[in-house]
């Protein structure tokens, strides 16, 4: 039960990134999908892709900073940036989830003509 509750002390950098990135490219085909078929794919997918380097990278090199100044220990930068994107994995999902329930909550709303 300890490791659902708190995965962070169980789970390696490599699966912290791979879920993290997992999660990404799940919200992209979700989105994507959302507004199928429309011309200019490769663009959405670059927009979902740079609003969610924007989600994760500032602060994740936030914390990487204040980890170096801060900690007496050595920081590496790869477990600081994979465990933030495994901790974003809800959000990165959600949005996804909640953009392909808006469009079929849009779909069912609009007027007949």
């Amino acid at each position: 039960m300890n490791k659902i509750l708190n995965p962070f002390e169980y789970l390696s950098t490599e699966k912290a990134l791979g879920w993290g990135l997992a999660g990404t490219l799940f919200s992209i085909c979700l989105l994507t999908a959302v507004s199928w078929p429309v011309e200019g794919d490769v663009s959405k997918i670059i927009t979902i892709l740079s609003s969610n380097l924007l989600l994760w990278l500032p602060l994740s090199l936030l914390l990487y900073v204040m980890a170096l100044v801060l900690s007496p220990s050595r920081i590496r930068a790869v477990d600081i940036f994979a465990t933030n994107l495994f901790a974003m994995l809800p959000t990165i999902v959600i949005l996804g989830v909640l953009s392909l329930c808006s469009r079929e909550y849009n779909k069912e709303a609009a007027l007949p003509e």
